[in-house]
């Protein structure tokens, strides 16, 4: 597939298996304030949209980590498809679990950027690659707490997508633990059925809208009588050390 972007084209082969690429990843690679000579952390990078992106935005280095060996060869795949391998590094594991047991050739490197969108649907059980615990947030927590370590104190920024489905005054309390300035920069409409979800696990739909009713997730209806969510696209910079 070949994906437009406000400042050129992306070329990817995406393999079976490997997440899908949604509208929100193409957003994000618009919006994202990646500087020329910027050092960027892209976690879970999937099919290397983003870390492609950030080396046409002008980054030099780009390390790259996932937990899928599939999605670590073809993100070097792509960025191969693209002439951009030479500025990007794949680690394999979890966050930045490859970035602690792997003595980088380049030293210990500070970043500009680390951005992530993670797994993050929640559920009242563990339904797949998508799930994200009970309140969608498993997996932010160790994204934002670690964030700090590997952020360079001054330029460093964190963006990350997370949807209005999850708990998203739980998201925005630990950012502003770790961060002075956490924005909001933009926000975008996501239509679903419920059917969507009850593909995904038995039951899921129905535990959405008990979400909604206690206040940590929110989704409505439009005029058509249509379910959406919002993706928000978060930025957060000014480490409190």
């Amino acid at each position: 597939m070949i994906i437009q972007l406000e400042y050129g084209s992306i070329e990817l082969n995406i393999p079976s298996g490997i997440h899908p690429i949604f509208d929100s990843s193409i957003h994000l690679a618009n919006i994202i304030d990646i500087m020329p000579g910027d050092r960027v952390l892209d976690l879970g990078c999937g099919s290397g949209i983003l870390s492609i992106a950030a080396a046409k935005k002008g980054a030099d280095l780009i390390i790259s980590t996932d937990i899928d060996e599939e999605a670590i060869k073809t993100t070097m795949s792509n960025a191969s498809l693209n002439g951009c391998s030479h500025k990007i590094t794949t680690l394999r594991g979890s966050w930045y679990g490859p970035l602690k047991d792997t003595v980088h050739e380049k030293g210990n490197i500070k970043f500009d950027v680390i951005m992530a969108t993670p797994p993050q649907t929640p559920g009242p059980y563990d339904f797949g690659p998508r799930y994200g615990g009970p309140d969608g947030i498993r997996h932010f927590l160790p994204i934002i707490e670690g964030a700090p370590l590997f952020l360079d104190p001054v330029r460093g920024r964190l963006w990350l997508i997370a949807i209005s489905l999850v708990d998203m005054a739980a998201i925005m309390g630990l950012l502003k633990k770790r961060f002075q300035v956490v924005s909001v920069v933009d926000k975008t409409k996501r239509p679903f059925t419920p059917q969507e979800y009850e593909k995904m696990g038995n039951g899921l739909f129905e535990y959405l809208s008990i979400q909604h009713s206690r206040g940590r997730c929110e989704f409505a209806m439009d005029e058509s009588g249509h379910y959406y969510f919002m993706t928000l696209y978060i930025r957060a910079s000014g480490i409190i050390l």
